[in-house]
């Protein structure tokens, strides 16, 4: 997304473009990763033409999915700079070891760049190979794919050895027989082993690489002996990072004592002794609303969480609400509760998410009332594209998804081409007092086999709100007794005169809808 290859009008070359957004509105809501743009379409299923980065293209790592749902979690400050955050802090910890500052800033390297027909060639769906900067012969190298990963995949770039200043690994499965191959690209300044399968052992044939100055150790199996005994040997090592291993903070101490040139990011350890809070549970699922059936999908950035759900509106616990497995199938609306555990960190908050099934889609659909203007949404087809919106004003489904409707009734007229057997309508609303978003005064549901022969099926009145309180979204449901219908015809009064005790009383309320369940 740059001014040559602007798609969907959104810009990612500068903070003030990011922050703009694009034509579906900004990318995220500082502090609300669940309810950001940006992560949504990250973990839409690859095969949905809106999921990013596009099918065939590099798709994020999972330590990068995670750095952003946390950067955004933290109010997603362009400006503050990662050691400002507390030691602990999950962002710090997360970014200290995989983010790092341009280690040769201005070095001028001695070596020829490499041809870029073979350059272009090594680039596949698990490899990207690309320049560190424009004009430089050095080349950064970020291997990704674990699955496509072998031996022949560091053998693949022999041809490029000389030019490689950075290789990027990560979480794949290299052992110390692989680091023989490593050795080869002599010109290496940085290294991310994190999460390998590499031992201390193999710190001895890393050793030869008389350029290296930062090297990434984190979740691996050295320990202090082998540190002590093979890092003397790294004489240009700036920066070495070995959080979440067996070394205890003391024994980093010892270590930077002896290796004053060499800075140590030690960090947070899981082994309980220090714990940090964990993100909320969300939903992965395409989208909430379903027709038949769905298959749940629920998500969490940090690997090897637990997560709890119930399903009967009790708090989950760590012992005896159900544990998610990708199993669970609903065949109804339900609301989740899920929250998540794992051993040494806090259990995240409780996570209520609303899926909701609705089983028949109309034909056409004719709206017969106004729309506000200020919410037009997508008109008539708003209220089935299962799309649903939020109550925060900085995400851009606020602006997309609500249709509005005030001094007016909501009337709408469906048909069925065949006919269905309907004992439900539920109307998704918005209720934020403090703005005047009333629920509907009334609900009718009429229906029959002609547009001219409708019979009343079900009429309800919502609960209303009785003071100020804080915004909620909440489905009101209209159940009847079963009927065929071809055609039903769905009206929703808004509060003609609000309360006495709201500071506009007597005035029109408005009432905004932005999705409609039959059953």
């Amino acid at each position: 997304h740059n001014p040559d290859k602007l798609k969907g009008k959104l810009l990612l070359t500068d903070s003030a473009s990011i922050l703009k957004g694009g034509k579906t509105g900004e990318l995220f809501v500082a502090g609300k990763p669940e309810l950001s743009l940006l992560l949504k379409r990250i973990h839409l299923p690859l095969d949905d033409k809106k999921h990013m980065p596009p099918s065939g293209k590099t798709q994020l790592t999972a330590d990068e999915i995670a750095l952003l749902y946390l950067w955004i979690k933290a109010d997603a400050k362009f400006s503050k700079r990662v050691t400002a955050l507390p030691a602990k802090d999950s962002l710090r910890l997360l970014a200290t070891s995989f983010l790092h500052p341009d280690e040769t800033p201005g070095e001028i390297f001695h070596f020829a760049s490499a041809d870029e027909h073979t350059i272009k060639k090594l680039n596949t769906n698990y490899c990207v190979v690309a320049p560190l900067a424009k004009q430089s012969p050095a080349l950064a190298v970020n291997i990704y794919n674990r699955e496509a990963f072998s031996t022949k995949t560091l053998d693949d770039l022999k041809d490029v050895k000389l030019q490689i200043v950075s290789l990027e690994l990560s979480r794949m499965p290299v052992k110390n027989a692989d680091l023989k191959k490593i050795e080869r690209f002599e010109n290496l300044r940085r290294l991310n082993l994190n999460f390998t399968d590499i031992t201390g052992e193999g710190l001895k044939t890393l050793a030869s690489l008389k350029h290296l100055k930062s090297l990434s150790l984190s979740g691996t199996q050295v320990n202090f002996r082998d540190l002590q005994h093979y890092i003397p040997a790294f004489k240009s090592l700036h920066t070495l990072a070995v959080w979440d291993t067996e070394l205890s903070g003391s024994e980093i101490e010892k270590l930077e004592a002896s290796n004053r040139h060499i800075q140590f990011l030690g960090g947070f350890k899981d082994d309980g002794s220090h714990p940090v809070k964990l993100n909320a549970p969300q939903v992965k699922n395409k989208s909430v609303v379903f027709d038949g059936s769905l298959q749940l999908q629920l998500f969490h950035p940090v690997k090897g969480v637990d997560i709890r759900f119930t399903t009967d509106g009790s708090e989950p616990d760590s012992i005896t609400s159900s544990l998610f497995k990708d199993e669970t199938v609903l065949n109804h609306s339900t609301v989740i509760k899920a929250r998540a555990y794992k051993q040494g960190w806090l259990s995240s908050d409780v996570a209520t998410l609303n899926l909701y099934r609705s089983a028949y889609k109309p034909d056409s659909v004719i709206l017969l009332t106004r729309l506000n203007r200020v919410h037009p949404a997508k008109g008539a087809k708003t209220f089935f594209d299962h799309e649903l919106g939020t109550f925060n004003a900085n995400s851009p489904a606020w602006a997309n998804n609500w249709a509005g409707f005030i001094k007016n009734d909501m009337d709408l007229l469906l048909e069925f081409k065949t006919a269905k057997i309907v004992s439900s309508v539920a109307i998704n609303t918005l209720v934020e007092t403090e703005t005047f978003i009333f629920p509907p005064e009334v609900i009718e549901v009429w229906g029959g086999d002609s547009q001219d022969n409708l019979t009343l099926l079900g009429k309800m009145k919502p609960e209303h709100p009785t003071d100020y309180i804080k915004p909620y979204i909440r489905v009101f449901d209209c159940t009847f007794k079963a009927h065929k219908v071809s055609y039903l015809k769905i009206i929703a009064k808004p509060v003609m005169k609000i309360p006495v005790w709201h500071k506009s009383k007597e005035r029109p309320a408005l009432l905004l809808i932005d999705e409609i369940f039959i059953n």
